[in-house]
């Protein structure tokens, strides 16, 4: 039989002062998987420029959408709405029929089915949408005309500049 059973014999012996050091562990957010050295072109100063502060964030997962919780307040205006808004609709669409009758003319809209075909009719825009493109960010500046310059260069010796100065 071995000694796996021993309480203290899965452990190792230390000294009193290995017992005593303090060891400290600090925990960073730092991103092993993220580059060391950025380098991005700058359009401003047209040339490749080093980026000392690297993005440490990683996204595990992300989704992009709305939720709702059944029970908030939000779930229910919801709910709410849709009730109104079919109850508005299965009016119309009675309104519509019984006019229908009353002048005498067939009714399309008798079974159920030819009404929930005719609750999408031209008549009701709030069902008909688009998409608008979104457009992209632009830059607007102003550029000038640069000062005029001229280019002077002349030699000079400490000899002329002592003697101007005298």
């Amino acid at each position: 039989m071995g000694n796996d059973n021993v309480p203290g014999m899965d452990q190792e012996d230390l000294t009193q002062e290995e017992k005593e050091e303090m060891i400290f562990k600090v925990l960073n957010s730092n991103n092993p998987q993220a580059p060391h050295n950025l380098t991005k072109f700058s359009y401003k100063d047209r040339c490749f420029k080093t980026e000392e502060t690297v993005d440490q964030l990683v996204f595990h997962y992300t989704v992009d959408g709305n939720i709702l919780l059944n029970e908030s307040d939000e779930a229910r205006d919801q709910d709410d709405f849709l009730e109104k808004k079919k109850a508005h609709d299965l009016a119309m669409l009675n309104k519509i029929n019984e006019a229908i009758k009353r002048d005498g003319g067939k009714v399309p809209h008798d079974g159920e089915e030819e009404q929930k075909k005719s609750l999408r009719n031209m008549f009701n825009y709030q069902e008909r949408t688009s998409q608008t493109f979104n457009l992209p960010l632009r830059e607007r500046g102003i550029k000038t005309d640069p000062p005029q310059t001229s280019i002077f260069s002349i030699e000079t010796t400490q000899w002329m500049i002592f003697d101007a100065y005298m």
